[in-house]
C-alpha cells in the first residue's frame, strides 16, 4: 500500500513539472517574438509564436520520453 502511495506523489509531481514547463515554455516563445519587434530587420509574427511553441512542446515531451525510459541521453 505504501508503494502505491509513493507511486501517487510522484505521478502528481511528474504532471505538475511537465505542466510548468509546458507553460513556461508557451511564455518564453511568446516574449521572444514580443521583443523582435525592438530589433532591426526583424518582425513580430503569429506563425513564428506557434512555431516555437510547438518546438518547445517538443522538447519538453522528448525529454520526458527519454526521462521515463531511463535513458542515459538525460
Amino acid at each position: 500500500m505504501r508503494v502505491w502511495i509513493i507511486d501517487s506523489n510522484k505521478k502528481k509531481r511528474d504532471r505538475k513539472l511537465f505542466t510548468s514547463y509546458l507553460v513556461f515554455g508557451i511564455v518564453i516563445a511568446i516574449l521572444v517574438e514580443y521583443l523582435q519587434m525592438y530589433v532591426p530587420n526583424r518582425s513580430f509574427d503569429y506563425y513564428d509564436i506557434a512555431a516555437n511553441m510547438l518546438g518547445g512542446a517538443a522538447g519538453i515531451i522528448c525529454f520526458y520520453i527519454l526521462y521515463k525510459i531511463d535513458s542515459k541521453l538525460v
